[in-house]
């Protein structure tokens, strides 16, 4: 099997693994929106934001460094293991003292059992962390999805379950748990590789030595997400943090599973061309191309039918989620044009380059959302500052693209900014659909429908080599990725 043959199989079952994961945590996140109250989902958001920083610590970016190592055998995989484990003891042991002060921060008592039994979650997520490494290196995402799909329907039919008979916060709870513990056995048996005591921290050391500034730029980059959730969920209402967290999953859902499924494949296929700059450029201008041609109509059409997509989705109750749903489509916009570069950088051995750029993004980021919640003291300029950030963090790539990958600012431009152009002309063209039908069930298909012509078209008229490629893709699966690939 050729290079890109690999490339173009493992992209297509890591999109297919992305997809159905993301279809069916989307259909359950609607069906227990409809049996739960706001409140509820406000409390699970505000836990989650202490356990996805208990996770950076506990994978120390020591995943994607046995990603990037060229040669990596039983001894460093089980080396990684047993650390990542101490990790979660540890972390473990801090979220269950801290606990009660968490929750008379936020002045809700239930967060103090619902944060102890959720945070069991580091010990399965730790194990699940070297085992998507493993398969990802091997490049082996069909058995990913069959096991990603799998843990998603089990729990999702347990937290459905769960919330209609009643147990609220705990039904998401629950559904996370049993989530992680699933995706651990079932990838156990997917993995295959062989657990042993042979360990030492020679072995870790190295890969600590490129996944130390991983898991700075993570943390930082963690915390600066989640003190959007700490402001909102402090100064305002639980209720409120829950609409912000709900308009944000609908564009974040779609950005992880389309741009985060490519990046997933592209950091191994990146890694692999290391030695060669002008060919880890290339691959980056037509992903990113590819990518941007595919996310921003999405997000641009996403943002014109958000009130039809909440009330029917979602229902009347959420209808204060529309105004983050549209915001967050704009930022959901950005996320390419750093993902892409950023992987490449850490494929060519520069983690110490990515830990500097989050760092600097993340500072302009804290004082952006400071300052505009002291000034106007409202959750949407919370949102609106986040926007303004991630626009920023593009210029701030532009000097390390140019330095390590040769790859300019005005080209990035010019990969992307055709795209952008496609999309605005079709946004409006939704919107203005808003004018002239009321009713929601007509118009969101309409809007869909007529999204979608409006996009085949333009690009038809402006020659987009994308849309052809795309096309030829449906058909033909095992040539994904001769756009990204091919030499120039």
């Amino acid at each position: 099997m050729t290079d890109k043959q690999q490339i173009a199989g493992s992209l297509f079952w890591k999109l297919l693994e992305r997809g159905g994961v993301q279809v069916t945590q989307f259909i359950v996140s609607i069906i227990i929106a409809r049996l739960l109250l706001p409140s509820a989902y406000g409390a699970v958001a505000i836990l989650m934001i202490f356990i996805s920083i208990a996770t950076v610590f506990v994978q120390s970016g020591l995943n994607t460094a046995l990603i990037q190592k060229k040669d990596v055998d039983n001894s460093d995989i089980s080396s990684v293991l047993f650390y990542c484990l101490g990790i979660a003891t540890i972390s473990y042991l801090i979220i269950y003292f801290s606990s009660p002060y968490i929750a008379s921060f936020f002045n809700i008592d239930e967060l103090t059992v619902l944060l102890r039994v959720t945070a069991i979650t580091l010990y399965p997520g730790a194990v699940n962390a070297i085992q998507l490494a493993i398969l990802s290196k091997r490049m082996q995402f069909k058995k990913q999805f069959y096991a990603g799909l799998a843990a998603s329907i089990i729990s999702g039919v347990v937290g459905i379950v769960m919330a209609y008979r009643g147990f609220e916060a705990w039904a998401l709870v629950g559904q996370q748990l049993t989530s992680q513990i699933v995706i651990c056995i079932l990838l156990s048996f997917m993995a295959k590789w062989n657990l042993t005591f042979n360990v030492s921290f020679s072995r870790t050391k190295p890969l600590l030595a490129y996944g130390s500034k991983l898991l700075g730029a993570r943390l930082i980059d963690t915390l600066y997400h989640n003190l959007e959730s700490i402001i909102i969920g402090k100064e305002f209402s639980a209720a409120t943090l829950a609409y912000c967290n709900k308009g944000k999953q609908f564009p974040l859902t779609l950005i992880d599973n389309i741009d985060g499924s490519i990046q997933s494949v592209m950091l191994p296929a990146y890694s692999a061309k290391q030695e060669n700059v002008n060919t880890v450029k290339g691959m980056l201008r037509r992903t990113l191309s590819l990518t941007t041609f595919i996310v921003f109509p999405l997000m641009i059409i996403l943002a014109a039918t958000a009130n039809s997509v909440i009330y029917l989705l979602l229902g009347p109750n959420w209808h204060d989620a529309v105004p983050y749903l549209q915001l967050f489509c704009f930022i959901a916009m950005m996320f390419p044009l750093q993902t892409a570069d950023l992987q490449a950088i850490n494929a060519m051995g520069r983690s110490d380059v990515y830990f500097k750029l989050i760092s600097w993004k993340r500072l302009v980021g804290v004082i952006f959302l400071l300052t505009s919640v002291m000034i106007w003291k409202s959750p949407f300029a919370v949102v609106i500052a986040a926007l303004i950030v991630e626009i920023f963090a593009i210029i701030i790539n532009a000097p390390a693209n140019k330095k390590i990958l040769g790859y300019t600012f005005g080209e990035m431009m010019s990969d992307i900014l055709p795209n952008a152009a496609l999309s605005l002309v079709v946004g409006v063209f939704c919107w203005s659909l808003t004018l002239v039908i009321n009713n929601h069930w007509i118009l969101l298909p309409s809007q869909i429908f007529w999204g979608i012509i409006m996009t085949m078209i333009l690009s038809m008229i402006l020659r987009r080599s994308q849309l052809a490629y795309i096309m030829e893709l449906l058909h033909v699966p095992g040539k994904y990725l001769h756009f990204v690939t091919r030499q120039k």
